[in-house]
């Protein structure tokens, strides 16, 4: 907001001229709401349960993609905060190892994806899952996310949020948040 209305004022001078801005606005409490947020729109999601893969790059029984073509595709898509995009290279009932963009591989148990009961609509949820193959198959382009040192399935929230943090004393904004990886 700030930015854009120094930019409104005085056009590409305002990146220019060396203004100095002071807001009310602290990097710690914009943080702990970004976070605050970003985790609640996450937890929110999940409850609603998994819509499945992003996409479908090859099939169970097909050819597998080679790392390059998989880096490649993996490096065109988007990161949203914490969420990674990634392709299941293989998947039985009690693991899945995906490759991430810079070419590493992480490993998803069930742990990380027993939240992803199939989606049905956002009253209902289907039955929650008892192997890693009931929720991923090799090829399926998927998101992750780290939670500790354990690697989570994950997807792009379909839900929005946001946060305005005031003083109550003087009415000062205090953090402002708006979406989820804004």
């Amino acid at each position: 907001m700030v930015r854009q209305e120094m930019y409104n004022r005085y056009g590409e001078s305002a990146y220019e001229d060396g203004y100095r801005i002071y807001t009310t606005i602290t990097r710690k409490v914009q943080q702990a709401a970004q976070q605050a947020v970003r985790n609640n729109v996450l937890d929110y999601d999940m409850r609603h349960g998994y819509r499945g893969p992003a996409n479908v790059l090859w099939k169970v029984g097909e050819t597998a993609w080679d790392s390059k073509k998989i880096t490649d595709t993996l490096k065109a898509l988007p990161t949203y905060g914490p969420l990674l995009p990634a392709v299941v290279t293989s998947a039985n009932p009690q693991e899945a190892t995906a490759a991430l963009a810079d070419g590493t591989f992480v490993s998803l148990h069930m742990e990380g994806m027993r939240w992803a009961r199939p989606y049905r609509s956002d009253t209902q949820q289907g039955p929650t899952p008892r192997k890693v193959t009931d929720v991923v198959q090799t090829g399926q382009q998927i998101w992750v996310r780290q939670v500790d040192n354990d690697w989570w399935l994950a997807q792009v929230p379909e839900v929005n949020s946001a946060l305005v943090s005031l003083n109550p004393q003087t009415g000062a904004v205090m953090a402002l948040v708006g979406g989820f990886d804004f």
